[in-house]
């Protein structure tokens, strides 16, 4: 009886180290393609930040996007779920340099920025989620459905953004 509870836990103990060896190779697998934004407050007004990153053959690029500004990410790194890449920008008619890293964990980055500007540095906290950029759903929307009553509602909806927040500017039933 003894034996057979001891042959019972070796297979546990395998199949659990099995499970963590493919846990781990899937994890170094993940891909940060895709759209990450974050909301970040800017002279007391709260503005989306996002990020677009593609990545293919072993090489990450992209772009960053804050009020309005979009700019290609340079010196782009992804390795072992580490993300590292540099953005220009201004502020205030000051050449801004910002210096991203982070550690991709399923649809969240962590990490920190580092704004280098012309008398200095800050480092800031880097929380991004995988996300659709507000600009990208400024528009009309037309939609279709049916109702439980067996009839067509067809709404139409109008959305814009101000400073990356977006805002319903009107709602129609057609």
């Amino acid at each position: 009886m003894h034996l057979r509870c001891s042959c019972a836990w070796i297979v546990v103990l395998a199949a659990l180290n099995s499970s963590l060896a493919t846990f781990a190779a899937a994890a170094d697998k993940a891909d940060p393609t895709g759209t990450w934004t974050w909301i970040r407050e800017l002279e007391g007004q709260e503005a989306q930040s996002a990020l677009s990153l593609t990545y293919k053959d072993g090489k990450l690029s992209g772009s960053y996007k804050r009020q309005g500004q979009v700019v290609p990410i340079a010196n782009a790194k992804f390795e072992k779920n580490q993300i590292s890449f540099d953005a220009e920008g201004k502020w205030n008619d000051q050449k801004v340099h910002g210096k991203f890293k982070g550690k991709l964990r399923s649809d969240e980055i962590n990490g920190t920025i580092e704004i280098v500007v012309e008398d200095g540095s800050l480092p800031l906290p880097w929380k991004a989620t995988r996300g659709v950029d507000a600009d990208d759903l400024a528009g009309t929307w037309k939609l279709k459905f049916a109702t439980p009553n067996g009839g067509t509602a067809e709404p139409v909806l109008k959305l814009s953004t101000e400073g990356g927040a977006l805002k319903e500017i009107g709602r129609a039933h057609v």
